[in-house]
């Protein structure tokens, strides 16, 4: 049953038009330790009806990428950059998703939470 994640995120840097981020899919990987969230932004005008017709506000792909090389702070979630608190005791961020979705996080909170990380760190900004 397909999940149907849709959400706003920021509006585009340069056009201020609305964008939303709409899941594709959810890959984990065991061999690598990696887990992809493929998402597709869109834009949209002020009355919400999608921006068609021209190249450079067409629908694009973007795919995130959860890794143990990426720290977290093990109780949130939230992303820690080297020098942020808590940094030496973080977890991989592959790590923690693993470990939530096992203690009964359902996995579209998990997708929910990384469209709006990624928007927070400007991953959709192109």
């Amino acid at each position: 049953m397909p999940l149907n994640i849709l959400i706003p995120i920021s509006n585009c840097p340069v056009s201020g038009l609305k964008r939303k981020a709409k899941h594709l899919s959810f890959t984990q990987d065991d061999e690598s330790y990696s887990v992809t969230h493929k998402i597709q932004v869109s834009y949209f005008n002020q009355d919400n009806t999608p921006v068609i017709g021209t190249t450079r506000y067409n629908p694009y792909t973007v795919v995130l990428t959860a890794d143990n090389d990426t720290k977290v702070n093990p109780a949130t979630g939230a992303i820690l950059d080297p020098g942020d608190e808590g940094y030496e005791n973080g977890v991989g961020q592959e790590a923690f998703f693993i470990l939530v979705n096992d203690g009964g996080l359902p996995v579209r909170g998990l997708l929910e939470g990384s469209i709006v990380t990624g928007d927070a760190r400007n991953k959709f900004d192109i």
